[in-house]
């Protein structure tokens, strides 16, 4: 039970630390992205700083529930942070939750619920793979990464963003004002 804690205690940590390093870098001139004045830029923002402990705090969290749980209960509980991530960032950045938005948080933590219940896992016994469930596993990898990126391509302008599961790059900056 104490696995179970610290991997949702993990998620949180690194779900805060998204949220804060981008509250951090929102208001940057877009000029300076991915040059080395960003990082002099972002060192001098203490919001910044908090997000890059709740990075470490995350790893230490993560590390102290595989010591005491599982890696086949503690990996899909970090799944968590994604949910967490998105109620943190509307209340932080003043945005409302749409119903697609709550549709997925929703989804997704009744879903991975139901996988902890129904598949009850458990460390294994460490059985080796053979060459053909990895030939298929990759095929099938390697296939849904080729079908999102051609979907991403071929539609509209939120839609790679989409492909590549993150937000759109417009939906963490606020709406450029026309003077």
């Amino acid at each position: 039970m104490l696995s179970y804690l610290l991997a949702v205690l993990a998620a949180c940590a690194n779900a805060a630390a998204s949220v804060l390093q981008r509250r951090a870098s929102r208001d940057l001139p877009s000029e300076d992205s991915l040059r080395p004045r960003l990082i002099l830029h972002l060192l001098s923002r203490p919001v910044w700083f908090a997000g890059f402990l709740c990075v470490i705090l995350g790893f230490v969290l993560q590390a102290a529930a595989l010591a005491t749980g599982s890696l086949s209960v503690v990996q899909p509980i970090l799944v968590v942070e994604l949910p967490v991530t998105l109620l943190l960032a509307s209340f932080v950045f003043h945005t409302r939750l749409h119903h697609r938005e709550w549709l997925s948080i929703v989804g997704m933590t009744v879903g991975l619920a139901a996988l902890l219940y129904f598949l009850s896992p458990a460390a294994g016994a460490g059985e080796v793979a053979g060459w053909r469930a990895w030939t298929v596993g990759v095929a099938a990898n390697l296939l849904i990464v080729v079908v999102a990126v051609e979907w991403g391509r071929r539609a509209a302008p939120a839609r790679p963003a989409a492909a590549a599961a993150g937000p759109a790059p417009s939906a963490w900056r606020p709406a450029a004002s026309s003077a």
